[in-house]
């Protein structure tokens, strides 16, 4: 692969112009999205159509991520048979993610209660009444939401869990279909239609490759929430199709 600037000049300086240049970045914090912005700048890129008529990054995104790839036979089997377990329709429900343990190797039991509660809250204000799907990489907080959503009669659904989800870049395992939760989860989060993440990239590439799903809102910037980002916390309080409870009214 060569990086995005030699690629840049490569092509801004190429006498065949029907040369096709492959850009290969390894987990770009942004996903791209500065290049992608900077390419639009480009007049040597956009004179030639490649950016024509494209000026969210998002709508491009998922659309070209899912030109480009498609979940393997079992991993797909295994995402329609687990919506189908859950009662999750595409496009009918919130997503909620939490990554508990970004740059860390645990994190305190109230701590992790109050970003799994608060995470579900703030996905509520995004579709209120909406079913909710909540998947975080610690089991701790997939207990919490399961508590969460019993006692108090809560649409969350959550996928129950006997071990700890496992993580790409810290587990070892060589058998393929052992990862394959991992993406099921990035597959159940990204066919919500609204979504809220926090640190890491994880959710916030389910929220890039989200599809349309038939619904405008789906692609709007009001339809995500950051809800944990660093060390700072968006509070939330959970929102009904009436509104927040009486007593916060």
């Amino acid at each position: 692969s060569i990086s995005q600037k030699s690629a840049q000049f490569i092509y801004s300086n190429s006498k065949n112009r029907e040369d096709i240049i492959v850009v290969s970045t390894a987990q770009p914090i942004d996903h791209g999205r500065s290049f992608f912005n900077n390419t639009l700048l480009e007049d040597s890129f956009s004179s030639f159509g490649y950016v024509e008529n494209v000026t969210e990054y998002e709508s491009f995104y998922s659309e070209m991520f899912h030109a480009l790839f498609t979940p393997s036979s079992p991993v797909a089997k295994a995402i329609a048979n687990k919506s189908a377990e859950l009662g999750l329709v595409a496009g009918n429900y919130t997503a909620a993610h939490l990554r508990a343990l970004f740059a860390r190797k645990d994190r305190p039991f109230r701590q992790t209660e109050k970003l799994t509660t608060n995470a579900l809250n703030c996905a509520s204000n995004l579709q209120p009444g909406a079913p909710i799907y909540f998947a975080a990489d610690t089991k701790v907080a997939l207990d919490v939401a399961q508590e969460y959503a019993r006692n108090y009669s809560r649409p969350i659904v959550v996928w129950a869990r006997d071990a700890e989800p496992l993580h790409l870049g810290f587990a070892s395992s060589r058998n393929p279909s052992d990862y394959y939760e991992t993406f099921m989860d990035l597959y159940l989060l990204a066919q919500g239609n609204c979504i809220a993440y926090s640190n890491g990239g994880f959710a916030w590439w389910a929220s890039l490759i989200r599809l349309n799903n038939n619904n405008s809102q789906s692609s709007s910037p009001s339809c995500t929430v950051q809800h944990f980002r660093q060390r700072q916390i968006q509070e939330c309080i959970w929102t009904d199709r009436n509104g927040p409870p009486p007593k916060l009214r």
